[in-house]
């Protein structure tokens, strides 16, 4: 065969191929713009976008509750210490840190990350010194403290300060100061809470202080409200807060609580909520903090207080 004859044939068969790939592919493409039966189909447009709670299709639950972590906004503490100290003793103990200071209040809580300590104690203050605003500021200082003899003696080491102040002319009242400590598992827990304020003789300030379990102590959660109680329910710590419940007829409102249960977790602690009209049960069942020591702030008695 000659070469000629040989390119003719060559160039016969690629037409020939093309022409197939061509049919082929217009085959695949009918099939694939046909609608099958009974296919499922996706679409853009949905009724219950994320994010819109008012829609029709949002999920409702018969006991709507909550988790997220604790709250802390409001915290009275600090880890920004402006006097740091140390004070030698064999023990942690209250009685061994009265010589060196005027303590108002104070309670240790043992866990089985070590111990810790908090005091409060009322600072200098005096009605003839305003500041430069014209305001008299009573203060009430908290420290925390934890045991080391690591570098030196055995001593109890400052590591958490807090402040909170009180207007001399208030006409409030004072408030009172109290110390709870409860066992959760094997660790104790400390309550700080504070009655009373401007605005309402029922209004309470409660900050809960836990040891990390790094050794070190920390306040995990700050709540405010009216008419609180604490307990402890196996593995957590219980509040309970007054709140109002949905209207009635004419009526608004009937007096429901809000429960709060606060679990230590490996990222922190965690609140889990809900609300509940039964009031005259709340903590029926679980164990009460004890009270270890309180007062109450300020002290006016000599129109000042030494520290």
């Amino acid at each position: 065969m000659s070469a000629a004859r040989k390119t003719n044939v060559s160039l016969a068969l690629v037409v020939v191929i093309i022409a197939v790939a061509i049919s082929v592919a217009a085959v695949l493409g009918d099939r694939t713009s046909e609608v099958v039966p009974n296919a499922v189909t996706t679409s853009t447009t949905t009724t219950n976008p994320v994010g819109d709670p008012d829609s029709e299709e949002a999920p409702i639950t018969a006991d709507a509750s909550g988790a997220r972590p604790a709250n802390l906004d409001g915290s009275w503490f600090s880890g920004q210490l402006k006097g740091d100290a140390d004070f030698a003793m064999e023990k942690l103990r209250c009685s061994e840190l009265r010589p060196y200071l005027t303590l108002d209040l104070c309670a240790v809580a043992s866990t089985s990350h070590g111990s810790f300590m908090l005091t409060a104690s009322e600072g200098y203050w005096d009605p003839a010194e305003p500041d430069k605003a014209g305001v008299v500021e009573i203060p009430l200082y908290f420290n925390t403290y934890t045991f080391s003899a690591i570098g030196g003696p055995p001593r109890a080491v400052k590591d958490l300060e807090g402040l909170t102040t009180r207007d001399y002319e208030s006409s409030s009242g004072a408030r009172t100061i109290q110390l709870f400590r409860g066992k959760l598992g094997r660790d104790e827990i400390l309550a700080l809470v504070s009655s009373g304020d401007a605005d309402s003789a029922d209004y309470q300030v409660v900050h809960i202080i836990t040891m990390s379990p790094t050794g070190a102590p920390v306040v995990v959660a700050t709540y405010s409200g009216t008419d609180i109680r604490l307990a402890i329910d196996r593995a957590s710590v219980v509040l309970s807060l007054s709140r109002y419940g949905p209207p009635t007829g004419e009526e608004c409102c009937p007096d429901y609580a809000t429960i709060m249960h606060l679990t230590p977790g490996p990222n922190g602690w965690i609140e889990t909520f809900t609300s509940t009209e039964q009031t005259d049960v709340l903590l029926d069942g679980m164990t009460p903090l004890s009270l270890i020591d309180k007062y109450v702030f300020p002290s006016k008695s000599s129109g000042s207080a030494s520290n």
